[in-house]
């Protein structure tokens, strides 16, 4: 008799388990969405405050409208050795076009004859 009683409890904390497995993947699974709201959106921001906030962390990745998002820098360093960081534009609240850095890529140029 006594071993029906473990097996009873023993079958119980499997599936206390069991559902905290559930929960923490169901978890994991929905980090990168909430993740990915609570991006700086560069339309809910003054073109001053964009540029702080790239400025203060050296590099960020930014949404630019419900869509779209880019990674901005504040200089050179913050690209890869293959990269520079060219002047680009993007919407804020007060202004249009807001100047920002992003690493764009280098393409060596081709020789003509």
């Amino acid at each position: 008799m006594a071993r029906q009683g473990f097996n009873a409890a023993q079958t119980g904390w499997s599936r206390v388990i069991a559902a905290s497995a559930i929960f923490g993947m169901t978890v994991i699974v929905s980090m990168p969405a909430e993740a990915q709201s609570r991006r700086a959106n560069t339309t809910t921001m003054s073109c001053g405050q964009v540029q702080s906030f790239i400025a203060q962390r050296g590099a960020a990745v930014m949404s630019t409208g419900q869509h779209t998002f880019d990674r901005y820098v504040e200089h050179r360093g913050f690209c890869q050795h293959n990269e520079f960081a060219k002047v680009d534009y993007v919407p804020t609240k007060d202004v249009g076009r807001c100047a920002v850095r992003r690493c764009v890529s280098v393409t060596p140029k081709r020789f003509t004859r």
